[in-house]
C-alpha cells in the first residue's frame, strides 16, 4: 500500500516534471492534462490514507479504553480475592482455635472499623462546614440585597429632591419641599 503510493507520489511529480518541460513548447495542453489528473490521483490516495490513519487511531483508543477497563475489572476482583483471603483465614484460625490469630484478625478488623468511623466523622463535619458555608453565603446575599433596596432607594429620593419645581414655584430653601410647607414660593 504504501510503496504504491510512493509509486504514485513519484509518477505525480515525474507529471510535474514534463509540465515544465513542455511549457516551453506549443503543446503542453495534453501534458497539463495528464499531469492535472496524477496530482489529482496522488491528492485522493493522500486523502484516503489520512483517513485509514483517522480509523486506525480511532480503534487504537477505543482498545486502550477496553484495556484500562479491563484492568480496573482485575483491580477490583484481586481486591475481592484479598478479602476473601483474609475471611478464609481467620474462619480457619477459628476452627484451629488458633486464640492469637483471631485475635489478632479481631484487632486488625476493630482497627479497619475504627478507620470507617473516622472517615464517616470526618466526612459529617465536611458537610457541616459546607453547609454552614452556605447559610454564610445566603446571608450575605441577602445583605447585598438589602443594601441594593436601600441604594435604589436612596437614588429614586435624591432624583426627586433634584426634579425641577412646578412651574411658576421657586422654592427658596435647599431642603426638598414637603407639601410646599418647608419652602417659600412665589
Amino acid at each position: 500500500m504504501i510503496s504504491s503510493r510512493l509509486f504514485r507520489a513519484s509518477l505525480a511529480l515525474g507529471a510535474l516534471l514534463l509540465l515544465a518541460a513542455a511549457c516551453a513548447t506549443d503543446d503542453a495542453g495534453p501534458i497539463l492534462d495528464g499531469a492535472n489528473a496524477d496530482v489529482s490521483s496522488a491528492n485522493a490516495e493522500a486523502s484516503a490514507a489520512r483517513a485509514e490513519a483517522t480509523a486506525a487511531g480511532a480503534e487504537a483508543s477505543a482498545a486502550a479504553a477496553a484495556a484500562n477497563a479491563a484492568a480496573a475489572a482485575a483491580d477490583a476482583a484481586a481486591a475481592l480475592a484479598e478479602e476473601a483471603i483474609a475471611a478464609a483465614g481467620l474462619a480457619q484460625a477459628t476452627a484451629e482455635g488458633n486464640q492469637g490469630a483471631v485475635a489478632a484478625a479481631e484487632a486488625a478488623l476493630a482497627e479497619a472499623q475504627d478507620a470507617a468511623a473516622a472517615a464517616q466523622a470526618e466526612a459529617a463535619s465536611a458537610q457541616a462546614e459546607a453547609a454552614a458555608a452556605q447559610a454564610e453565603a445566603a446571608a450575605a446575599q441577602a445583605e447585598a440585597e438589602e443594601a441594593r433596596a436601600v441604594a435604589e432607594q436612596a437614588a429614586a429620593e435624591a432624583e426627586a429632591a433634584a426634579a425641577p419645581p412646578p412651574p411658576g414655584v421657586v422654592y427658596t430653601s435647599t431642603s426638598p419641599p414637603a407639601g410646599e410647607e418647608s419652602g417659600d414660593s412665589v
